[in-house]
């Protein structure tokens, strides 16, 4: 039975640390299907992958009449798509207020929803962007494959283990082991997450406008003049010779 644990241990070891396995170290009990699964992409010719995986990410600039109207707007543009803000700021800079919204859109409406943007105000600036993690994905997907199956081997051996020590070190292999998988799995949920939804970030600028008086406006202007003929009819300025 330790001969047994040891051998399992040893594949463990393995398939932690590497990353291109070969059929003849999982034993011929392995299926051939599972040590193809656990070939890297590069190497499983293809068979069964999924359309390209792409990240997107955008960004765009906007100067707005009215920060709050525009952020109203947006946060109803994102709902109707399908989509939602993930956060919302807002500060003031020397230059007037400004606020910054990341919104999260289903990534085959990004374009739509930039587009629709150029009604609330003037758009400064805009970039789109995509990282491909097709390969990426399979591969992780391949490797936590691999560990399941793993996993299951060592469970199947500690039921039948009758020594101490060795049901000792299975156990620890399998708390180790169940570490990765949850890791690896919570990093897959969050790669499809950002596949599904693209992440847009709005900067929304308000608008300098220039003053317009109003009727006592220039009735003060004209007061203003006023009062400083009162005291200075005619200002000089004379060179000396």
């Amino acid at each position: 039975m330790l001969k047994h644990t040891l051998s399992l241990l040893f594949i463990a070891t393995l398939l932690a640390g590497c990353h291109s396995y070969s059929p003849a170290q999982y034993g011929a009990d392995f299926s051939a299907d599972a040590a193809i699964e656990a070939r890297p992409l590069s190497e499983a010719g293809g068979a069964g992958l999924p359309e390209q995986m792409l990240i997107w990410t955008g960004s765009i600039s906007i100067e707005v009449v009215s920060i709050t109207n525009a952020s109203a707007q947006i946060t109803v543009q994102a709902e109707a798509a399908g989509g939602y803000i993930e956060s919302t700021s807002r500060y003031e800079s020397g230059e007037g207020p400004t606020a910054t919204m990341v919104v999260r859109i289903p990534a085959d409406r990004l374009g739509g929803m930039v587009d629709s943007m150029g009604s609330l105000g003037e758009v400064t600036a805009q970039s789109l962007s995509s990282q491909d993690v097709t390969e990426l994905y399979i591969d992780m997907q391949a490797r936590l494959g691999t560990k399941k199956k793993l996993r299951d081997r060592l469970q199947n051996l500690l039921d039948r283990a009758d020594e101490v020590k060795d049901i000792l070190a299975i156990e620890k292999e399998l708390t180790r082991l169940q570490a990765d998988i949850d890791s690896m799995t919570a990093r897959l949920k969050a790669m499809k997450g950002k596949v599904d939804y693209a992440s847009l970030t709005v900067q929304l600028k308000a608008l300098k406008h220039e003053k317009v008086l109003g009727p006592l406006g220039y009735v003060w202007k004209g007061a203003e003049w006023c009062v400083t003929k009162l005291f200075v009819w005619k200002d000089e300025t004379y060179e000396q010779q």
